[in-house]
């Protein structure tokens, strides 16, 4: 007898009912024990007999329990006409386990002159161990034809830590109603280390092209050394983590009782809400010797806005009008939104003057930086200059009365030269006369404000200057 699993799709499983040659009645299910769950019969197929005059006959029943049934077993009466021939019980000895949800196909050889299948049950003995948790499938590929066959390879990861023994695939193909491919393999069963990959393959002989995707299971018939634990009552310990704007994965503590379990062999960690500020999520999944799953939760606190690199306009100049210059705010390579991770405030930003911009961190930042910039009297401009016999008379824009200047500094210098010669012009004068200039030289005119402010002065930049035309 051979015995083949995997899992089917519900559409897969009915039209397998539908297109069984005979399917008998379902007994009515026995009382459950505790170590006995009854299998759901799916279908019961009697097929001629083969070239050795045997008649076989395929039972196919699914485990609708959530527990693992072991030592598989089905009883069926086989009938020719109304007479019943014989009623026989098969183990299904090639398969040490049936997970939940999984189709298991037990066959057998009914009477020679059996026409009918009667009753069918199946049962199984109760398991809480997963079978299957300790293995990874990567790949299941077709070899090339040589004469006649190809090897169907499947290759598997072993991430239990410990060896595991007889470890075969389960391969089944179901490509029409009624009809179906059961690889069983390797012929030799084989061992593979813990955490080794290894191919396990098996010689077939089948062409249909609709099997080139075989549903695969692993099993091993001697299960690992260690028996499989859950991360139910785990605890998880993560420390606290500081906002940096990136994806946080911190160091995670998972203990068992009084053992420490080890990351990457005993459980695999994601992250979950672990960029802003506030609660990340650290979820825990059982690998090797280990099912479940086990979650904890770490605080991520915002991070100080005085750390961020803050870069604010050094000088502007008055307009009248209060000033609040934009403000960049990086922390690291992230550029902070405003409104967002900071709020803006601006204190004596209307005068000349020393004037303060406030950063208050909000989300994932928090406290306050303050930053200094200078508002500077406003420049002026020279509005004309009107050559004399030795002399020119200069005039120039008068600052504004809310500006409070206290004086004007004006320079000026024969076109050419380098050296200015400065003089000082006191509020609220709007012009100077320049003396002792050289005949048909031209001049350059340059004025600047000045703004006294808490015990300061503040100057200006030049204004443009400004050429006259030859003195007379």
């Amino acid at each position: 007898m051979m015995v083949s699993r995997c899992r089917v799709a519900p559409q897969l499983v009915a039209a397998l009912i539908a297109g069984v040659l005979i399917l008998g009645a379902v007994s009515p299910a026995p009382a459950e024990s505790d170590d006995s769950y009854l299998l759901t019969v799916l279908s019961a197929t009697l097929w001629p007999p083969n070239q050795y005059g045997i008649r076989p006959v395929t039972i196919l029943a699914k485990n609708d329990t959530p527990r693992v049934l072991e030592r598989v077993q089905t009883y069926a009466e086989y009938y020719n006409e109304s007479t019943l021939l014989a009623s026989q019980g098969s183990w299904g000895g090639m398969i040490s386990a049936v997970g939940p949800g999984e189709i298991v196909a037990i066959r057998d050889s009914a009477p020679d002159a059996a026409t009918a299948v009667g009753s069918v049950l199946a049962s199984g003995s109760g398991s809480s161990r997963a079978p299957n948790r300790q293995f990874r499938i990567n790949s299941v590929k077709w070899g090339e034809w040589h004469e006649g066959y190809r090897f169907l390879n499947v290759s598997v990861t072993n991430l239990n830590r410990n060896r595991a023994t007889d470890v075969k695939f389960q391969a089944i193909c179901l490509p029409e109603v009624g009809r179906y491919y059961a690889f069983d393999g390797p012929t030799f069963p084989q061992s593979v280390e813990a955490g080794e990959t290894a191919i396990i393959n098996q010689i077939q002989h089948v062409s249909d092209p609709r099997c080139e995707d075989p549903q695969v299971v692993i099993d091993a018939t001697s299960p690992p050394t260690v028996p499989l634990r859950t991360l139910d009552a785990a605890t998880v310990s993560v420390g606290s983590q500081l906002y940096t704007g990136r994806a946080l994965t911190p160091e995670v503590k998972v203990t068992l009782g009084n053992e420490v379990l080890r990351r990457g062999v005993d459980y695999s960690v994601t992250y979950r809400s672990n960029i802003e500020a506030g609660t990340g999520k650290v979820l825990i999944s059982g690998i090797g010797n280990f099912i479940g799953d086990a979650s904890g939760n770490f605080t991520i606190t915002p991070a100080r806005i005085s750390d961020a690199h803050i870069a604010v306009p050094v000088r502007l100049a008055w307009t009248r009008k209060a000033l609040r210059p934009s403000v960049a705010v990086k922390y690291g390579a992230v550029l902070l939104r405003p409104g967002l991770d900071y709020e803006l405030g601006y204190k004596k930003n209307r005068s000349v003057g020393e004037a303060t911009v406030q950063i208050v961190g909000k989300g994932n930042f928090t406290g306050e930086h303050r930053a200094r910039f200078t508002i500077l009297p406003r420049s002026e401009r020279v509005i004309r200059i009107k050559s004399m016999r030795g002399r020119a008379v200069v005039r120039w824009r008068a600052a504004p009365e809310a500006e409070k200047a206290v004086s004007y500094r004006y320079a000026y210098r024969a076109k050419g030269s380098k050296k200015w010669k400065i003089k000082t012009a006191t509020a609220p004068s709007s012009g100077a006369t320049l003396k002792k200039l050289r005949v048909g030289k031209r001049y350059q005119v340059r004025v600047r404000v000045i703004v006294k402010a808490s015990g300061r002065k503040y100057r200006s930049t030049w204004s443009a200057i400004k050429t006259s035309a030859k003195v007379k």
